[in-house]
């Protein structure tokens, strides 16, 4: 199981792989700029490698900050890349090994690295345990993986389990992204003195029915303005 931020900023698919480091989103956005310290970080890798992580904010405290990573400056104490999972190795594509194999490579390849690379680590204990640890230090939740699973690239399935705690709140639905005809992820936000704020995109928990459903339903809603006050990317 690993802990993780809820900002998700994963390579999970990658343009090109090469000598020169590079730092992708999952949807092909390019972060070398934006996170230009994690780039240099990983510039050490292995020649041809990719990783699977997650670049995070830490506070003063050394905690998990989405707010801080969402509007990244001067206030962020820390940003780090957590490595979770290991996708490419020298030019030889892993995701088909057993994940606690690539698990085992990607500590090593940590080890080696700058102390901007961080290794999330894996919690074998129970988990009652480890929900009560959660909610003492008010983390976000817990991923859990099944040891045997291959690295499944976007797909959903019963191998790897999201849990999120502590934090609960309304949103409104503000925007969507379409995906040919059904709904890929709903953006969602909360009123701050009248303005509609940005909070993050919801995937999780839609069928394939349900996509298709809301699909059609969110066509006749929509009007040509954005409704957010801060959406980082207008298009």
């Amino acid at each position: 199981m690993v802990l993780r931020a809820e900002a998700r900023w994963i390579p999970c698919d990658w343009p090109q792989v090469g000598r020169s480091a590079q730092l992708w989103s999952r949807n092909q956005k390019d972060f070398a700029r934006r996170f230009p310290g994690v780039v240099k970080a990983i510039e050490d890798l292995p020649s041809d490698t990719v990783v699977d992580g997650e670049v995070v904010a830490l506070d003063e405290s050394g905690k998990p900050s989405f707010n801080l990573l969402q509007n990244f400056g001067g206030e962020a104490q820390v940003i780090v890349l957590y490595a979770f999972d290991l996708l490419m190795l020298r030019g030889k594509d892993v995701r088909l090994w057993p994940l606690e194999e690539r698990r085992r490579h990607l500590h090593e390849i940590v080890r080696q690295l700058p102390g901007t690379i961080r290794y999330s680590e894996t919690f074998n204990v129970p988990v009652s345990d480890l929900i009560r640890v959660i909610k003492e230090h008010r983390l976000e939740g817990i991923v859990a993986k099944r040891a045997s699973s291959r690295y499944r690239s976007g797909e959903r399935c019963g191998d790897w389990l999201k849990w999120r705690a502590n934090r609960g709140q309304e949103f409104v639905i503000g925007s969507y992204i379409p995906n040919g005809n059904v709904v890929d992820s709903m953006l969602g936000g909360y009123y701050k003195d009248g303005d509609l704020m940005y909070a993050g995109r919801v995937r999780a928990g839609l069928s394939a029915a349900f996509r298709q459903v809301l699909r059609a339903h969110f066509e006749e809603l929509q009007i040509p303005r954005c409704l957010f006050d801060n959406l980082p990317d207008r298009n």
